[in-house]
């Protein structure tokens, strides 16, 4: 194995031992994916640029990303049958079950795995992304997270699914894309669906949403079942729904330190990383690492906290990104070269009172508990939760800032954005920002670009931080 090998396996943590035994299987997998030794240069000056892998626990977060990459690419020769469930939706709440009733099925939330993977460690998504794009109509715009998967497929770096599960959470142009894969490559696919309008926090979450939604989740695994020929006990399903639930509390408590730390302890490109792991159900053989990665994340970052330390100083104005992009961390790092902490985003931040999280104390039906669990997601929630979670953390924490993502080619979150941005100016009186970008492909905005527009914006919440602190 030569240098430039050696030293793209180090970022990992890897022993050597344990690559010299893989070496053959990630040969074929990066054979599959057409990477070459120019594209693991690039990501390891990427990674190191962009990411804290003086951590352990974010370098062990990256190992069990790229392993399960791995598995995803060599699932068609190793596994009798192939799941793939697709954003936006809980992938982990259906293939954990599955792989626990029948080993010999792969299953995995696809679209999640190459957002946060094809791109920074693989230098691979854009192929991808190119080669979906022939495909859709031009002038329609779609996710590219569904833009890669149906690029991947094309390529051969995935292998063709039996059964595709799509989700109507939050989207409903997934289930439409998702529709057309399933067309194209014949492929039977089964719906969860739901509905996005929640007018109001009263009563939430409205109980005949929930019940919907539970029921909509019966179907679909009944029809699972029939189509994969299994049988899958509802002790399977909770048991399953608690070991992909437990990580998550680690995550939450990571989150947490950083809205009420200054300085901040951890990057915002590292924690997209940990909130994406925690979300992502990994092959049987990962998930005990995946456990012990996130705890080992949380006592460093507890460390930080008590020592002061960050990648800033403190003082420095504090900020909420709604939306960070997941497949290039470059651009999340930018927001420290500017001098802003990032804080937290909307997709991992709760209300400090749990005002808006749905009630779980007793919930024993696992359809019930995921349906609720989906709600405690403010992006999940709908706009109007949004606002009264993100009103609740600015005001307790002190936040000096917001800056909303509306991802080009998403359209419910290009409308709430907009929504956002008005709530914050009457009633927050804090700097915000509207950033366009596309939070699943790495393309649509420059380093340059994201520099330009944050560099204008940090200037704004200096000087509203500067006049904050005089005041008091």
């Amino acid at each position: 194995m030569n240098k430039v090998y050696q030293e793209y396996f180090d970022l990992y943590g890897f022993e050597s031992e344990e690559i010299e035994k893989e070496f053959s299987r990630i040969e074929k997998a990066f054979k599959r994916m057409r990477v070459t030794e120019k594209d693991l240069e690039i990501c390891t000056k990427r990674i190191r640029e962009s990411l804290d892998i003086s951590l352990v626990g974010m370098r062990q977060i990256l190992q069990i990303l790229f392993k399960e990459m791995i598995n995803l690419v060599m699932a068609g020769e190793e596994y009798e049958k192939i799941v793939y469930i697709t954003l936006p939706g809980w992938g982990g709440a259906f293939v954990a079950p599955i792989m626990e009733v029948e080993p010999k099925i792969y299953g995995q939330c696809v679209d999640m795995l190459t957002a946060i993977a094809l791109y920074p460690l693989f230098n691979k998504q854009v192929d991808c992304l190119e080669a979906g794009e022939k495909y859709l109509p031009a002038g329609n715009i779609h996710c590219a997270g569904f833009r890669t998967l149906l690029g991947a497929m094309d390529l051969d770096i995935f292998a063709k699914p039996d059964l595709l599960i799509s989700w109507g959470t939050y989207c409903d142009e997934g289930p439409k894309v998702s529709a057309y894969i399933a067309e194209k490559y014949d492929i039977p696919i089964v719906y969860v669906d739901e509905y996005q309008d929640f007018p109001s926090v009263e009563n939430f979450p409205l109980p005949r949403w929930v019940n919907f939604v539970a029921v909509e989740m019966q179907k679909a695994f009944k029809e699972i079942e029939k189509l994969l020929g299994i049988e899958i006990p509802e002790d399977v399903l909770m048991k399953t729904m608690m070991s992909v639930s437990g990580p998550h509390d680690d995550f939450a408590a990571i989150q947490q330190m950083m809205l009420e730390s200054d300085p901040v302890p951890l990057g915002i490109a590292d924690l997209m990383y940990a909130f994406t792991l925690q979300a992502l159900t990994c092959s049987p053989e990962n998930e005990k690492l995946k456990i012990k990665a996130l705890k080992i994340l949380r006592k460093e970052v507890k460390r930080r906290v008590k020592q002061g330390e960050g990648p800033l100083k403190k003082g420095l104005p504090r900020i909420i990104d709604t939306v960070p992009s997941f497949s290039d961390p470059t651009s999340n790092h930018l927001f420290y070269e500017c001098g802003l902490q990032v804080a937290g985003t909307d997709m991992a931040i709760y209300p400090p009172d749990a005002s808006a999280l749905p009630d779980l104390e007793g919930c024993n039906d696992f359809y019930t508990y995921v349906a609720k669990t989906i709600m405690a997601i403010p992006a999940s929630a709908g706009v109007a939760v949004r606002k009264l979670v993100l009103s609740a953390i600015v005001r307790k924490y002190k936040i000096d800032g917001i800056i909303l993502d509306p991802s080009y080619s998403c359209r419910p979150g290009f409308a709430d954005c907009q929504i956002m941005r008005n709530f914050v100016e009457k009633e927050l009186h804090v700097p915000v920002m509207i950033m366009e970008h596309d939070c699943y492909d790495p393309r649509f905005i420059t380093p340059g670009q994201v520099r330009t527009r944050i560099e204008t914006f940090a200037e704004q919440v200096r000087v509203y931080k500067a006049t904050k602190d005089l005041e008091n």
